[in-house]
């Protein structure tokens, strides 16, 4: 157990703390998931297991060969600028039907990836196993796709231009987010293998 997983895990246990606190003051069900979901995330981060080691360049794959020594940093800053924006957004106390549901299929999305990764979860990429079991086993970022869909929820409730922006600017990133991953984890055969048997990203038959 490091610094490294001990601080964000920190964090997140703060975190769910005041989702637990906005619940007792306002009795929303959302809250709650939200606090739990916090702290999964803190108890992931605190029991991850280690990063496996990077392959020599010869042991990569090809397309990986030629990244920029500034890529790995780059990616790191990326990740947590992913994992922060959704602060940004500002929703009201309000939700319609629509919005609503987006928002506790989103839950249960995030709910049922976390569950699924398990220790292999992280943040910026790294080679900590490859997770092939529950929604792993429809699409190859199933944690970004429910999360796009709970913050969709959030900006459909509060269509204020910002908070369209914010949600654009994120999906971008998790694009991005995800193909980072898949070059860092494409130094694994196994995980080759599962990117050829699972080919979508976000969605099954479109992304």
């Amino acid at each position: 157990m490091t610094l490294r997983n001990l601080l964000p895990g920190a964090l997140w246990l703060g975190f769910a703390l005041g989702s637990g606190t906005a619940y007792l003051r306002h009795g929303s069900l959302l809250s709650l998931a939200m606090a739990v979901v916090n702290l999964l995330i803190a108890a992931l981060f605190i029991l991850r297991r280690p990063e496996a080691p990077e392959a020599s360049p010869d042991l990569r794959p090809q397309e990986d060969r030629k990244a920029s020594p500034y890529s790995r940093p780059t990616e790191i800053a990326l990740a947590w600028t992913g994992t922060f924006l959704p602060f940004l957004l500002r929703p009201e106390a309000t939700f319609t039907p629509i919005a609503l549901f987006l928002q506790v299929l989103g839950m249960a999305g995030i709910l049922l990836s976390l569950g699924a990764l398990g220790r292999s979860f992280g943040v910026s990429p790294a080679r900590r196993g490859v997770v092939t079991r529950g929604l792993y086993a429809w699409v190859r970022h199933p944690l970004y796709a429910t999360e796009l869909l709970y913050f969709l929820g959030l900006v459909i409730a509060t269509p204020r231009p910002s908070n369209l922006v914010i949600w654009a600017a994120l999906a971008l990133i998790q694009l991005r987010r995800a193909m980072n991953e898949e070059r860092c984890l494409a130094e694994d055969a196994g995980y080759r293998d599962y990117r050829e048997a699972v080919r979508y990203r976000f969605v099954p038959g479109l992304v």
